[in-house]
């Protein structure tokens, strides 16, 4: 509803939802106040001009937070056929990607069928323009949307 609306998060139903449960004890995302929660969507607010400004999402490792590669982005599984399947964590990422029509963005990979190594599936998955190192042993990827 935000970036395709331009509806304020203020009056989304993720909004209402999340503050609600604040003024109840609750902390959501470890949010633990109103102000946490506005904060909150100034940085998505920023991530997604800086993501739309740039045509695409740089790596975790080049951002001054990052503690692992991917660690704590997008976690996706490669099923049988390569399908890249979403795991928890990164869904503000995830829809970024969708709604700037990105080609790849970097993900955390989890477990893997053994089917997509053996078609040569996984091998494909690691070609990555936004990583000119991967697939030299580094366990994060740029992966499709």
């Amino acid at each position: 509803m935000h970036f395709v609306e331009g509806v304020p998060w203020c009056e989304t139903p993720i909004y209402a939802r999340l503050l609600s449960e604040i003024k109840a004890g609750k902390q959501p995302d470890e949010l633990r106040s109103e102000a946490d929660l506005v904060a909150r969507y100034a940085r998505l607010d920023r991530m997604f001009e800086e993501t739309l400004a740039r045509g695409r999402f740089l790596l975790r490792r080049h951002l001054p937070e990052c503690f692992r590669d991917e660690h704590g982005g997008v976690l996706m599984h490669v099923a049988r056929d390569g399908t890249c399947l979403r795991s928890g964590g990164g869904v503000h990422r995830m829809a970024i990607a969708k709604i700037l029509n990105l080609p790849e963005m970097p993900a955390q990979i989890g477990a893997i069928h053994p089917d997509a190594i053996r078609d040569g599936y996984l091998q494909k998955l690691l070609v990555s323009r936004l990583d000119p190192d991967a697939g030299a042993g580094n366990p994060s990827r740029a992966l499709p949307t």
